[in-house]
């Protein structure tokens, strides 16, 4: 019999690797689903879907993490305890060159307090997804007049961002979910795929985030017809030093990332100019690599 118990302990740790992790922060068991209302306002209006979901568990660094499907082809990393979401971001990714985790945010903070450059600005309970629950709204100053403000919802994560950067802003509604086996909100738009995204009303390069950057910077474009597009980056003096882009494209919104190490010729600081060419339409913007 007490083989039997201890064979049960077992299968139920075993269960629980695999099926995620729940705790009072955040429950982030697999299959679980956020699904946001995206609105990018500059020179045009974008709007689309945008879902999250839980795929499997991972380990990395001794630690659990589940792994979160995002917009394309991109993944997270998260794990929480009672008070606190955690996100591991990889090697080389543009929060951490070495790889490291970082706290998102901890229920256990007051109004004034910070954490990383997240000042908590208010905090107060909510009525959200037909329950009452403590709500943090954080507020960050990014580089280069980029400034975020998130709301975080115990139990269910990020309900809200206001994304404000040169040139135009991007919000994050979240308005449905699936959350262990309970849909909140439309159960149509919970069935959704990853990025539901209505066609772009016209060509646009965006400002490249974070900028200035070291070592890499992300730059966003937008296609509304097919066709060849190339995306290049010049130096200072107009020597080309890179090409993110040459190939047919059809319409919609496409993010390439830059990185200042070409081969093995790592690109001095300065200034450098990055050109998108689609059809006639040919537009340039500036970054600056700082090192």
């Amino acid at each position: 019999m007490k083989f039997l118990n201890f064979t049960l302990l077992v299968l139920l740790f075993i269960v629980n690797q695999v099926d995620g992790q729940n705790s009072k922060a955040k429950s982030l068991i697999i299959g679980n689903k956020w699904v946001y209302d995206v609105h990018q306002v500059s020179a045009s209006l974008n709007e689309y879907h945008l879902s999250e979901e839980v795929l499997k568990d991972t380990t990395i660094e001794l630690k659990d993490y589940a792994t979160i499907k995002s917009e394309g082809t991109n993944f997270r990393y998260q794990r929480a305890d009672s008070t606190k979401i955690y996100e591991y971001f990889p090697r080389g990714s543009i929060q951490s060159t070495r790889g490291e985790e970082f706290i998102l945010v901890d229920f256990n903070l007051d109004v004034g307090d910070s954490i990383g450059s997240y000042v908590v600005s208010y905090k107060s309970p909510i009525f959200f997804f037909g329950k009452t629950r403590l709500r943090w709204i954080m507020y960050s100053y990014g580089v280069g007049l980029v400034s975020f403000e998130d709301w975080y919802v115990e139990e269910i994560g990020l309900v809200y961002r206001f994304y404000d950067y040169p040139g135009g802003y991007i919000t994050y509604d979240l308005i449905a979910a699936k959350i262990e086996n309970v849909i909140y909100g439309d159960s149509n738009l919970v069935d959704i795929e990853m990025h539901v995204q209505l066609k772009p009303l016209k060509y646009e390069l965006y400002p490249n985030y974070p900028n200035p950057f070291n070592p890499t910077t992300k730059i966003k474009y937008d296609i509304i017809n097919s066709g060849n597009v190339s995306l290049k980056v010049y130096d200072f003096l107009g020597n080309e030093v890179g090409t993110l882009v040459n190939e047919e494209k059809q319409p919609g919104s496409y993010e390439v990332e830059f990185e200042s190490a070409i081969g093995n010729q790592q690109l001095a600081s300065g200034i450098y100019f990055y050109q998108l060419r689609a059809g006639e339409f040919i537009q340039t913007k500036k970054m600056i690599l700082l090192r």
